[in-house]
């Protein structure tokens, strides 16, 4: 993500799910994102302010381990370090889009500009079901 291309928000949030394409990747910072709000709950509702270390590295933790392990690119671009409110926002925007399950078409939104949009190394997601190329009766 160039800070040319994030203008507004809108712009880096586009940018944002292009970098988190693959839905375990997704699925894990949704889940680090939770689990941080409910560290910080618990930790307000109980007045426990110690164990407010465990929400970053939740959120975090699980944010570089899909990217580590299931996307294959780096866990922070140069506009998520200048923008970490904008970041922020978009993490809470795919926890919210997750449980609403609105989520696979708001990626598909994003990637609608075809393969313009994609990056030229992308793979393809194991998750998302192949259509086959020829009609598998012999009819075309």
């Amino acid at each position: 993500m160039s800070d040319e291309r994030s203008a507004s928000f809108e712009e880096f949030w586009r940018e944002y799910l292009l970098r988190h394409r693959r839905p375990w990747t997704r699925r894990l910072h949704a889940l680090g994102t939770a689990g941080a709000l409910a560290v910080g709950a618990y930790a307000l509702v109980r007045r426990r302010p110690r164990v407010l270390w465990l929400a970053p590295v939740l959120e975090h933790g699980l944010g570089w381990a899909a990217h580590r392990f299931v996307e294959h690119n780096p866990a922070w671009g140069h506009a998520e370090l200048r923008h970490p409110l904008w970041s922020l926002r978009a993490d809470l925007r795919l926890l919210r889009l997750t449980l609403t399950g609105a989520m696979e078409a708001e990626m598909a939104r994003a990637t609608a500009g075809g393969a313009a949009s994609a990056a030229p190394d992308d793979e393809p997601d194991p998750d998302e079901p192949v259509e086959p190329t020829h009609d598998p009766h012999g009819v075309n």
